[in-house]
């Protein structure tokens, strides 16, 4: 579960700032997880926080679910994000899907 979520939260922090950016322009973003709870029978929520290049500390949170009820590992999620800097509030909002490895193994 935690490698799934490191992936969503890696994906979506890429593309959240997509519109803004031209095709190419990177920059470097660190997000620590702030909290991660389940909701229910294959729902989660992830809330995460950190720098984000030219958008200064970025906040998110995030919801997973699995509406479609397979047995495959797929997944979606939807989200929200939201940074200030001097120049103004910047807000996306998040939507993919996720897929979980088969080769996953649990460390305690």
């Amino acid at each position: 579960m935690k490698k799934l979520l490191f992936i969503a939260l890696f994906i979506s922090s890429s593309l959240m700032f997509a519109q803004k950016n031209q095709m190419g322009q990177q920059f470097q973003a660190n997000f620590d997880i702030t909290s991660a709870k389940t909701l229910g029978a294959q729902e989660y929520e992830l809330t995460a926080s950190g720098e984000a290049g030219p958008y200064g500390r970025v906040n998110i949170t995030m919801h997973f679910t699995n509406k479609l009820n397979n047995t495959n590992g797929i997944g979606e999620f939807t989200g929200f994000a939201w940074s200030q800097t001097p120049e103004g509030i910047t807000e996306a909002t998040l939507q993919g899907v996720t897929k979980s490895s088969s080769n996953f193994k649990r460390r305690y």
